[in-house]
């Protein structure tokens, strides 16, 4: 595949934005043509390319408009960043019905997702086009965004503070934007109400200290892997998502050896397309993190509906393949 016009995203405010800065150059071995946004978005940091002014002061808002701009003179989107970085920029591609796919370049925290699948390191051409599924996250009756990885309820997230990857403060960084590290809460429901189409789940769980629901792309991998529980039966069903309840924290920086030995709890549900779970029954100062993104407080309900092949995704060869991860 011949990708001739890159519009490029940079984040600076990525995990591991020093690394992107000396190697963002690579870009152009790849692409014949880049257009980019100004300042911190791109124009800073690649010399000769075409540039695009953005009006919007908030980030989010800004990558929102440039994703915009750049889908009309580029034959992809290049998100250079993390995992929350390309969430924002394709759900930009799924609210304005953009077709333009996206291609995820490694510069985050985590870089565990579906959307990226290159990294700097070993950059290349893409060679061809996967669709990936997603989930649809509303707050009450309000739109609030989508997860191609993982919709979290907590009170942390995992972020990169002095180099290192820590569980971080929602609160903090929702009200004044401050990375503040913390310990995450292991209680936080008061009384759990889960309901799949209307109708309510008979729950087993005495303590909550995550919960978690995950888009199933590839859901074939687990066919026979009868240790991951309802996920062995996802294909069989056509699940297009679980929502998962655990009585420890599992997206959690600060895992100890010793832990090994405590068995976790878990109880799985599936749910296909067109089928809507609604969460209830959460803390104050619980909040939804989106594909590592703080997003809101849980003080209404929440509702997940799967998406099928909701986005276009650009891959490479298998070294480029995903989980990219991250390796130093």
């Amino acid at each position: 595949m011949t990708c001739l016009r890159a519009g490029v995203i940079v984040n600076t405010s990525a995990g591991k934005f020093e690394y992107i800065r000396k190697r963002i150059s690579k870009l152009k071995e790849v692409f014949d043509e880049i257009v980019t946004g100004s300042g911190r978005f791109g124009g800073d940091f690649l010399e000769d390319v075409k540039i695009v002014d953005i009006v919007s002061s908030d980030f989010k808002s800004a990558i929102r408009e440039l994703t915009i701009e750049l889908s009309k003179c580029s034959d992809v989107i290049v998100s250079v960043g993390g995992d929350g970085t390309a969430n924002f920029i394709a759900a930009t591609l799924i609210d304005e019905k953009l077709n333009t796919p996206i291609m995820g370049i490694a510069g985050g925290t985590a870089n565990v997702g579906p959307l990226v699948r290159f990294s700097l390191e070993n950059i290349e051409k893409p060679s061809h086009i996967d669709f990936v599924d997603c989930l649809k996250v509303w707050k009450g009756n309000e739109h609030i965004g989508y997860a191609f990885i993982d919709v979290v309820f907590g009170d942390t997230f995992l972020g990169t503070l002095n180099g290192k990857m820590v569980n971080l403060s929602v609160k903090d960084f929702l009200e004044s934007g401050r990375k503040v590290e913390r310990i995450p809460c292991d209680d936080i429901a008061e009384k759990l109400d889960v309901l799949k189409n209307s109708r309510r789940i008979s729950l087993s769980s005495k303590k909550v200290a995550q919960i978690i629901a995950s888009p199933l792309n590839f859901s074939e991998f687990y066919i026979g892997k009868a240790v991951t529980g309802k996920l062995s039966w996802a294909s069989f069903f056509k699940s297009v998502g679980i929502l998962t309840i655990s009585n420890r924290v599992i997206v959690d920086s600060y895992l100890k050896e010793h832990e090994l030995e405590d068995p976790v709890l878990i109880e799985q549900i599936l749910f296909g397309d067109g089928e809507t779970i609604e969460v209830s029954g959460i803390k104050r100062g619980v909040y939804i993190v989106l594909d590592g993104n703080p997003m809101c407080e849980c003080d209404y309900p929440i509702k997940l509906q799967g998406l099928r092949k909701c986005v276009k995704v650009l891959s490479g060869s298998q070294k480029a393949g995903w989980p990219v991860g991250w390796k130093k």
